[in-house]
């Protein structure tokens, strides 16, 4: 199980497509994806700890630049105590504290990279 993590416009869009059974084309609705991750469930503990969970599997709606400040926050937190956040490493290799810091890394940079967008959590 994982966080798919997506940084996306508030506004929808008319996009066209084809159907590739028949080519028939028709207009449909959708919103602008400017940023998408994947990171495992067995991060929620660490990610707590960090203070930023609420943020990362929970925010749905949240604007991207209202949140560098938190993120950035928890990210520096983790790099200067990393023993505090490793007694998180799962046991069985699927979520590591080696993992989740270059993962927060990134996300704190699609934040600043997007500040419009918002979040969007698929659990």
């Amino acid at each position: 199980m994982s966080l798919d993590l997506y940084l996306e416009s508030k506004e929808m869009r008319e996009v066209e497509c084809a159907c590739p059974e028949c080519g028939h084309s028709h207009k449909k609705m959708e919103k602008t994806i400017y940023y998408t991750s994947n990171i495992t469930h067995n991060l929620t503990a660490m990610f707590n700890a960090a203070g930023v969970y609420q943020i990362l599997w929970r925010g749905d709606g949240l604007m991207a630049g209202e949140q560098v400040e938190k993120l950035e926050k928890a990210l520096k937190e983790m790099k200067e105590n990393p023993e505090k956040f490793k007694r998180y490493d799962s046991p069985n290799g699927w979520g590591l504290y080696v993992h989740a810091v270059p993962w927060l890394a990134e996300v704190v940079q699609a934040c600043k990279d997007y500040p419009e967008a918002v979040f969007h959590c698929s659990r």
